[in-house]
């Protein structure tokens, strides 16, 4: 389900999910700790926590609304395996839980991009799930920066280099992405062009 203002998720946010389902599809022991950061309508943690349910998917936002239609999401659909809390990005998050997956489609464009938006998003959906500021950077910055702090090491994931940060970003945000990663002691950087670019 889906309710104005809330993010309505798009094609390439399904990507996303079954390009993260199919690698962690590699993976012998499936019982993970996963986190969704600005969850929306919880479309990706609840298809990853339906994909696996012995793993543990937790949801984040900084809109209770939202937490609200994820939490409607997950009970429509019967699943159990995910928690929800409100924040923004890590802030309410205790650094005691690791996690095997970080993901997220954060807000990433800019204000000029917001405002050339077709007015079925523009005045619809809420600006503050889609903009970001520092050329809608923003969120990813510090999604990646703070990452490493909250990731669990773990061996076979290291060892079949399957990716614990999956992050969706706009069209002409790779390198700089890249950039961000590479000052923030990734390896093994990946940037995938989705169906629309």
């Amino acid at each position: 389900m889906v309710e104005a203002p809330i993010l309505i998720p798009r094609p390439e946010t399904e990507e996303i999910c079954y390009f993260a389902i199919n690698e962690l599809n590699k993976l012998s022991n499936k019982k993970l700790n996963i986190l969704d950061i600005g969850t929306g309508s919880g479309c990706i943690g609840l298809t990853l926590a339906n994909a696996f349910p012995e793993s543990i998917v937790y949801a984040t936002d900084i809109s209770s609304k939202a937490l609200e239609l994820a939490n409607k999401n997950a009970k429509h659909n019967k699943i159990n395996n995910i928690k929800f809390s409100e924040s923004n990005v890590y802030s309410n998050l205790s650094e005691n839980i690791k996690f095997d997956l970080i993901i997220s489609n954060p807000p990433y464009i800019t204000q000029e991009e917001f405002n050339d938006l077709n007015e079925s998003v523009s005045k619809w959906e809420d600006k503050q799930a889609l903009v970001a500021k520092k050329e809608g950077l923003a969120i990813i910055e510090e999604i990646i920066k703070n990452a490493q702090k909250y990731l669990k090491h773990n061996d076979e994931i290291k060892s079949k280099k399957i990716p614990q940060l999956i992050i969706e970003i706009g069209y002409k945000q790779g390198p700089s992405v890249s950039k961000l990663f590479q000052d923030s002691n990734f390896v093994d950087i990946v940037v995938k062009k989705d169906l629309e670019g």
